[in-house]
């Protein structure tokens, strides 16, 4: 842009001082004032061989004077098309390098996308393994033990079998001479007195 500035402002400036310097020949042309008083012999105008610069016309200056506007406008529009295609060519380039570096930002930005993502997805990943295994533990603390089985109860002791007791023989009863006594091998009488009274004093 700023080149195309300059190109213009140059382009401004030629036109400027052509239009000056044509105003300025017209004031002299005006000042002039030649007056011709008849028609020139075919040889008088060649006695002074070439016209000097006072002498030359007014159109001839204006003719050289249209000829360098002309020569320094073709020059300016030159170097305002170079100046213009320079210009273009780095917006061009501008246009470019800012597409490149979009599309690079864009590219990096997926890539951080996908990158998040992935680390997204192994976070969730890890977390649900996670619980899964809180779950699991809770689901087994939660549950009964298996019933361990009752000891075994000693068996109750047999009573011990009941011995018959021995059969004492009953006694074998003999009549001794005034009762029933114990037989025995004498045939003695076991009282010592006879008598039946037992007061031995009377």
């Amino acid at each position: 842009m700023k080149m195309i500035a300059s190109a213009l402002a140059l382009v401004l400036i030629g036109l400027t001082g052509g239009w000056l310097w044509i105003d300025a020949a017209a004031d002299a042309q005006e000042t002039e004032g030649i007056v011709v008083a008849g028609a020139l012999a075919a040889d008088e105008g060649t006695t002074t061989g070439a016209l000097t610069p006072s002498a030359a016309g007014p159109d001839v200056r204006g003719v050289a004077l249209l000829g360098a506007v002309h020569q320094g406008t073709t020059l300016l529009s030159a170097e305002f098309a170079q100046a213009r295609q320079a210009a273009e060519q780095q917006a061009e380039d501008e246009a470019a390098a800012e597409k490149a570096a979009e599309e690079e930002a864009a590219a990096e930005k997926k890539a951080a996308d996908k990158k998040a993502a992935e680390k997204k997805a192994e976070e969730q990943a890890a977390a649900d393994q996670k619980a899964q295994q809180e779950a699991d533990r809770a689901a087994q603390e939660s549950q009964p033990a298996p019933a361990q089985p009752a000891p075994a109860q000693p068996a109750p002791a047999q009573p011990a079998p009941a011995q018959p007791a021995p059969v004492q023989p009953s006694p074998v009863m003999c009549w001794d001479d005034d009762e029933w006594e114990e037989c025995d091998d004498d045939w003695d009488d076991d009282d010592w007195d006879d008598d039946d009274d037992d007061d031995w004093d009377d």
